[in-house]
């Protein structure tokens, strides 16, 4: 943190007021809690600030947000959905295309297998018939490389799409009633001063 022990030790016993602004910022940094949370301005811990390297944007992402060109509520929404964590895990496995090198794999162990039948159709005659069919069988398994990761991706990010969309129907809703219970007790106190 920049500071020796001894400072640290007087700064918590409270035998000291003075620590540097730095100080308190790389504490802040180790303990991941806001600087005012430390001061006691506030019992939150939680930052409210990060760099955009700490947060991982690119300036173009930061820009967007800060320039209101991206909706920052439904990146909230979408940030918080716990299947939006595992769809940018997928995505960056598609991209790293890490899936991909898993259906080429399972693509060739098919290949092999329906090689083997088909050998195996040459030297068993009484068989030849059903060897082949099954060769058949797996080769119509194979898949191109990149159908089972969009077909992946594209049902999570619908899940995700559709939760966001029950959520705020329910939000709605719930608002709906409040704003009815308060509407029912204003009038109702109302008729009660004899104003209505």
């Amino acid at each position: 943190m920049g500071c020796d022990e001894t400072t640290l030790g007087r700064f918590i016993r409270g035998d000291t007021k003075k620590i540097g602004d730095q100080t308190i910022t790389r504490i802040a940094g180790v303990f991941c809690v806001s600087t005012d949370f430390l001061l006691g301005v506030t019992n939150i811990p939680g930052r409210k600030n990060y760099d955009i390297e700490e947060l991982g944007l690119s300036v173009a992402a930061a820009k967007n947000l800060y320039t209101g060109k991206v909706n920052p509520r439904m990146v909230n929404l979408l940030l918080e959905n716990d299947r939006f964590a595992y769809l940018t895990t997928l995505l960056a496995r598609y991209l790293d295309e890490d899936l991909s090198a898993g259906i080429a794999a399972q693509n060739q162990l098919f290949n092999s297998v329906s090689s083997l039948l088909t050998g195996y159709a040459r030297t068993g005659p009484e068989d030849r018939q059903a060897a082949l069919e099954t060769a058949q069988t797996v080769r119509s398994a194979k898949q191109p490389p990149t159908i089972a990761d969009t077909n992946a991706l594209q049902s999570v990010f619908l899940q995700v799409v559709h939760e966001l969309i029950r959520d705020s129907a329910t939000n709605r809703q719930e608002a709906q009633a409040l704003t009815k219970d308060v509407a029912e007790e204003v009038f109702s106190n109302l008729k009660g001063t004899g104003l209505l």
